[in-house]
């Protein structure tokens, strides 16, 4: 920490407080200051608590897990650790308190996005800070605690933090890199009102969010009922065992209509994986896409893209499907399904499905398993890894309408479809708003929020005030 010694004079400070106007990154206000962020705060270092020293409850201890992906620290008490409150005098020098502001000086992803982010601590009651935080110490009365808070989580500073250091990217980062930052200082009353507009803009923002998701849940819903309504689900029998399957209809269908198991309507087969162990790089790397059950899970109606592919060794491994084949997964995503957009491979924990009816088509049976996933996910064994088997997808009953019916249903699933789609992109902000927040906190830092009064106080004198306590 660039903590200077009280022999130097007021000047001094100054001079290496203060940011050259030729060296700060962007405009402020001309009653701000840039100043070098060791001259306005300190860092207190957390304290590597042992697992032995824990205790069923007393003191909180703060750790990694709960200022990484948070704004706020909400504590979860299954998820806490303690110490016994009883020693809280021996580890004084690490008690976190209201408004503190704490930073992660480590990556626990290894790729940067987690190193100095920032969490405010909004408990009542006292916490302890964990090792590989940092704990951000300044006087209140100059710097205001949700102004500092926003202002290291600007684009300024994650820019700052997350640049590379000798041509890869930073695992690690040090209280000293951290407090040589340079940084906004406004009047005390400017950063007061700059706290307050950033927290209830995002507020605002926080609460469309919401809202955007609660619509997006509704459609969902509206979404299975009309599929429900196509494939004339009327009412639904408790089936709860593979013996069930083969006895009852699920429901009742119209005239007309026909149950047919899946193995009657076309052919599954199991993708294979025959190498041990599936991770051999020699396996990979080749010409043959290669697909696994979170690209079905995560594709829509059809696979359109794949990360990862087969060798010529990995292909006489595996099995080639052609494109339009039905994929089902039967592992880990139990019943999510997707068409090939290409030839691909994949692992015996997808299946595929190709119809060998007259009429009904592999988009049929797709569209009719997104109706009975949640059924078929009862067939998966309560153990660490779902799965069900081809006995499972063999004997599922497929309602078959009469051709000139299924023609319309097939034509009907993709006008839905399309006005899902178009809802959907109309709902899909999420990424416009979380924009719209760096876009705040950029104005916010460059006195760009309207908030600013220019018969404040300048920094400068803020500045000096701060720096005089350290000499005194």
């Amino acid at each position: 920490m660039n903590k200077k010694k009280n022999t130097q004079t007021l000047e001094e400070l100054l001079e290496e407080a203060l940011v050259l106007e030729e060296e700060q990154p962007y405009e402020i206000p001309a009653n701000w200051a840039f100043v070098k962020m060791f001259s306005v705060a300190e860092g207190q270092h957390g304290f590597a608590f042992k697992s032995k020293e824990y205790s069923d409850n007393g003191i909180p201890i703060i750790r990694m897990g709960n200022v990484v992906g948070s704004n706020e620290i909400v504590l979860d008490k299954k998820k806490s650790v303690y110490i016994d409150e009883r020693r809280l005098y021996e580890f004084s020098k690490f008690i976190i308190e209201q408004n503190d502001i704490l930073m992660s000086l480590t990556d626990l992803a290894a790729k940067g996005e987690f190193l100095g982010t920032v969490a405010l601590y909004t408990q009542k009651d006292v916490a302890l800070l964990n090792q590989r935080l940092l704990k951000i110490v300044f006087n209140r009365e100059k710097i205001h605690p949700i102004f500092m808070f926003y202002s290291l989580k600007s684009p300024s500073f994650r820019k700052y933090v997350t640049q590379p250091a000798g041509g890869s990217i930073q695992k690690n980062i040090s209280s000293d890199f951290v407090l040589n930052y340079d940084f906004p200082l406004p009047p005390f009353n400017e950063q007061k009102r700059i706290g307050e507009k950033v927290r209830h803009l995002f507020t605002k923002i926080d609460e469309a969010k919401q809202l955007i998701e609660e619509a997006k849940e509704t459609f969902e819903l509206r979404r299975a009922a009309i599929l429900n309504e196509v494939f004339q689900k009327n009412e639904i029998d408790n089936i709860n065992s593979e013996k069930d399957i083969e006895l009852m209809e699920p429901y009742k269908i119209s005239n007309g209509w026909k149950w047919l198991k899946l193995s009657e309507v076309g052919e599954l087969n199991r993708g294979k994986s025959k190498h041990r162990p599936r991770n051999d790089p020699k396996l990979f790397g080749g010409n043959y896409p290669f697909i696994q059950t979170g690209d079905v899970a995560k594709a829509g109606k059809y696979v359109t893209s794949y990360k990862q592919t087969l060798s010529e060794f990995g292909l006489l491994q595996s099995r080639m499907f052609n494109k339009g084949t039905l994929c089902i997964t039967i592992a880990a995503n139990i019943a999510d399904t997707a068409l090939l957009g290409f030839d691909s491979c994949f692992p015996d924990s997808v299946v595929g499905f190709n119809t060998k009816h007259s009429y009904i088509s592999n988009e049929y049976v797709h569209y009719y398993i997104t109706t009975i996933k949640e059924e078929l996910e009862h067939y998966a064994p309560s153990t660490a890894q779902k799965n069900i088997n081809l006995k499972v997808l063999n004997e599922v009953l497929v309602p078959i309408p009469p051709e000139e019916e299924y023609l319309k249903i097939i034509h009907l699933i993709p006008k839905l479809e399309k006005i899902e789609n178009e809802i959907l992109n109309n709902l899909d902000l999420e990424n416009i708003l979380e924009t719209l927040k760096i876009s705040i906190l950029s104005k916010a830092f460059e006195g760009k929020l309207g908030t600013n009064d220019s018969n404040d106080e300048n920094a400068i004198e803020l500045l000096k005030s701060t720096l005089q306590e350290k000499l005194n």
